[in-house]
């Protein structure tokens, strides 16, 4: 106890964090969960431009395969027509989604919009050659709005990343004056159709073309070229021709039917199995090209298809006193003795 009866408490000392260690620990879980945020925020929209990538890269896929099925129409500048000759577009140079599904060049099931509600137009371009050894069609997929960012600037980041899912087919439309659709394989003025509205800067694109010297390696439906194929062809199936048929050669039937069997197109024609020459489907069945003559009978009515010597008297044709399908007889002869070793015999020819 000190002098004058003062007690004198001896200091405590303080426990806890200071504040500065607490500020600067708010602080970095701060910036943690913020950078965290924006990274999240940034691989969600990568993966969305990588959507809409890989979305925009099966449609410039369906333009090419347009553009090789339909060559030769667009190149003529003529519309591409089905087989009863109804247009298979309403704008052949800017064809729809709708229209690409319904002529099978993408599944049935392709959305119309890409992730986060990207829209795609086409447009197709002839150039100055066509038709000729110098045309070439040029196909343009284009989103229908650019990709920017908050500032309204291109968003170079998500362009780079959808740039590279197109698979180097993709672009974009550049900015300042005299803005370029730019691409790894393209470089096209804008507006790439004259007379069209340019593109936005910003705005995604795509590129397909042919060239003739291309699209002439290939047979093509409704192709009106001569393939002048030389080697042997061979078919699985039927083979129809809208015209006639002609060989340097020989023509060789390998299906071969036996007269009087029954067959089914009237006009089919096989080999007789018997070695007698052609058969001709008619009336239901085979019957031999005959110029109408149907072979010959002879008929005793004593002794039926035999002589009565006893050699046959049968048609040749059916193997007894009958003619043929498709034949009628005619008589043509009558003698003997009606007696019972000769009898009497009637001759018949078969006509049609």
């Amino acid at each position: 106890m000190a002098a004058g009866g003062h007690v004198h408490a001896r200091p405590r000392r303080q426990g806890g964090f200071a504040l500065l260690e607490l500020s600067l620990a708010l602080l970095l879980a701060t910036l943690l969960a913020v950078w965290g945020a924006g990274a999240l925020m940034r691989r969600a929209d990568d993966a969305a431009a990588h959507g809409a990538g890989v979305w925009l890269l099966e449609i410039r896929h369906a333009a090419g395969r347009m553009l090789e099925r339909h060559f030769d129409s667009l190149a003529a500048g003529t519309a591409p027509v089905d087989d009863a000759g109804r247009p298979l577009y309403a704008a052949p140079l800017a064809p729809t989604l709708a229209e690409l599904r319904g002529q099978g060049l993408l599944p049935a099931g392709f959305p119309d919009t890409a992730a986060g509600g990207m829209r795609a137009r086409i447009l197709l371009r002839r150039a100055a050659g066509c038709p000729g050894d110098t045309c070439r069609v040029d196909a343009l997929v284009h989103a229908a709005e650019p990709v920017r960012d908050a500032a309204g600037a291109p968003d170079m980041m998500r362009l780079a990343v959808l740039v590279e899912a197109a698979g180097g087919y993709g672009g974009f439309a550049t900015s300042g004056q005299g803005g370029r659709l730019r691409g790894a394989a393209f470089d096209f003025p804008n507006p790439y159709v004259p007379g069209t509205p340019s593109l936005p800067a910003g705005t995604p694109v795509l590129w397909a073309g042919l060239d003739a010297g291309t699209a002439t390696r290939y047979v093509r439906r409704h192709d009106t070229r001569d393939p002048e194929l030389e080697a042997p062809l061979s078919a699985a199936g039927e083979v129809s021709a809208g015209g006639r048929l002609r060989t340097a050669e020989y023509l060789e039937l390998a299906g071969t039917a036996d007269p009087g069997q029954s067959c089914g197109d009237a006009g089919l024609v096989a080999r007789d199995r018997q070695g007698a020459g052609l058969l001709l489907c008619q009336a239901g069945a085979w019957q031999r090209q005959d110029g109408g003559f149907g072979g010959a009978y002879a008929y005793n009515n004593r002794h039926g298809c035999s002589h009565y010597k006893g050699y046959s008297t049968a048609n040749p044709r059916t193997g007894d006193c009958s003619c043929p399908p498709g034949y009628a007889s005619v008589t043509v002869s009558a003698g003997g003795i009606w007696n019972a070793i000769e009898g009497w015999t009637t001759g018949y020819i078969c006509v049609r």
